[in-house]
């Protein structure tokens, strides 16, 4: 297990890994075309990388478990929503709150700058973008859990997708070659 930051080269010789996985990082990552430009400096001929991960669309923001809030792209806004979900008791405000006393308002605060600072929630299309420019291929979205993607990228020739969104974001796409 490695930790690398923004901008930092992967620190393995091209073409060097049959797998690359990551498990809720993608929406930490500030620039994706880099990321999976790595990705696919990294992989042998025929390797994959498996990574699992929230999309910009999910419904509920799954490091708050607060509704709708990561969708906001003001900042103001998305305090606005964190202190007023805060307040019906939404999230893990009321768990949060017992535990350590804190108020709506310092909440509101603290969980809008992680969300500004510390995510960047993407679309699927968007990501297959920068996945098709890095030289990767999508196998596709091979399951969609609540509030995660999992996907899976191959240096091959050919993908397979398979689940519930297409590379184009429609639902329902099943299984078949989708260049």
């Amino acid at each position: 297990i490695f930790g690398i930051c923004s901008g930092e080269q992967w620190p393995f010789p091209d073409a060097n890994l049959d797998v690359v996985v990551s498990n809720q990082v993608l929406e930490h990552v500030s620039d994706h075309h880099e990321f999976l430009s790595e990705n696919a400096r990294v992989l042998k001929p025929g390797g994959f990388a498996i990574h699992l991960f929230p999309l910009r669309h999910y419904v509920v923001e799954g490091h708050t478990h607060t509704p709708f809030v990561h969708w906001f792209r003001s900042w103001d806004y998305r305090a606005a929503a964190f202190r007023w979900l805060a307040r019906a008791g939404v999230g893990e405000f009321p768990a949060l709150q017992a535990a350590t006393g804190i108020d709506p308002d310092e909440y509101a605060t603290t969980r809008s700058d992680f969300i500004e600072f510390d995510t960047n929630y993407v679309d699927w299309p968007t990501l297959h973008r920068h996945a098709k420019r890095a030289g990767l291929r999508a196998s596709g979205v091979t399951g969609n859990v609540g509030w995660a993607a999992s996907t899976c990228w191959s240096a091959g020739s050919r993908r397979l997708l398979v689940g519930e969104e297409a590379a184009d974001g429609r639902a329902g796409a099943g299984q078949g070659d989708h260049r």
